[in-house]
């Protein structure tokens, strides 16, 4: 079930000067896993590829999970 698309959105500047930024990583199955967290600016795109891997690696740990475990 690896990650087939993701986009990203960052909200408004809040008081405090950091962002909410909104991640939709999508799965080949059509699953969309959301993340969302304070930003200050960072590289959006850069993170968004590195939370992308690493739903992929928790994908793939949960269906070798099911099936060893045969669920």
């Amino acid at each position: 079930m690896p990650i087939v698309s993701s986009s990203y959105t960052v909200g408004p500047q809040e008081v405090c000067g950091r962002y909410w930024v909104k991640e939709k990583h999508a799965d080949d199955l059509g699953a969309v896993h959301i993340r969302e967290y304070m930003g200050s600016g960072q590289d959006y795109a850069v993170l968004l590829t590195a939370h992308a891997l690493e739903i992929n690696e928790h994908l793939a740990s949960d269906e070798a999970g099911a099936v060893i475990g045969g669920t």
